[in-house]
């Protein structure tokens, strides 16, 4: 029989995670909001609606003209692609309203963002430490 177990924890990042973690949430948001415009003006202009493959192939190229963009992990800007693709799915089989832009002040935060952590524990077991 196989048993799922899960944990939960809170981190409390140092000064460096803060700002990869920031960057990641900055740029996924970018992408999320730079191809959900391009499918709004495509549909305008052709009355046709974007595929994810055809936005996927668009962020190589993509990330040569915004150097930033490779900065964080690629995964974290292929699932803003992947949650962008969802949305409208939900929007067109009447599950949810249509897709909006991603605001900086918003307090939800529903970016999907990748991390390598590596955690250790103290000898006593007290204390893990999180490092990005």
């Amino acid at each position: 029989m196989k048993i799922n177990k899960a944990y939960k924890f809170r981190m409390y990042p140092n000064e460096n995670q803060i700002e990869i973690i920031e960057k990641s949430f900055g740029c996924s948001r970018y992408v999320y909001n730079h191809f959900l415009n391009q499918r709004n003006e495509i549909y305008k202009a052709e009355k046709r609606c974007m595929k994810y493959t055809e936005q996927q192939n668009q962020l190589p190229s993509m990330k040569k003209e915004l150097v930033w963009l490779k900065e964080i992990d690629s995964t974290s800007l292929q699932m803003s692609l992947r949650n962008l693709d969802a949305a409208f799915k939900n929007f067109f089989e009447g599950r949810a309203d249509r897709p909006k832009f991603k605001s900086k002040r918003d307090n939800y935060r529903d970016s999907t963002v990748k991390f390598d952590l590596y955690m250790y524990q103290n000898i006593d077991g007290s204390t893990i430490f999180v490092h990005v």
